[in-house]
């Protein structure tokens, strides 16, 4: 039974596909947010609205609503901790 989840009966192969899955689902989470955010001026209207009137979404509009609903709260440390660790410099422009 070597390379198979003894739990679930999957092999290595199988299990990193389901990761690599996760992981586009969760980046296509953060660009969708991102872009919501970005367009404010140009579409208008109220967060909530913006987000759950997007037809063309892979994430869920609650999920996107929450992450920006939460990282809003946070906009003060986060904005702290990437100028500190010099972030924006190191990373390339998406």
């Amino acid at each position: 039974m070597r390379g198979r989840c003894p739990k679930i009966g999957r092999s290595d192969a199988q299990r990193l596909e389901i990761i690599q899955l996760g992981c586009e689902t969760t980046m296509s989470l953060y660009y969708e947010a991102a872009a919501i955010l970005a367009n404010a001026e140009n579409t208008g209207g109220s967060l909530k609205s913006r987000i759950y009137t997007k037809k063309d979404l892979k994430s869920t509009p609650a999920q996107i609503f929450a992450l920006i609903a939460e990282a809003s709260k946070w906009s003060i440390v986060l904005k702290d901790v990437i100028e500190k660790c010099n972030l924006l410099a190191e990373e390339r422009k998406v």
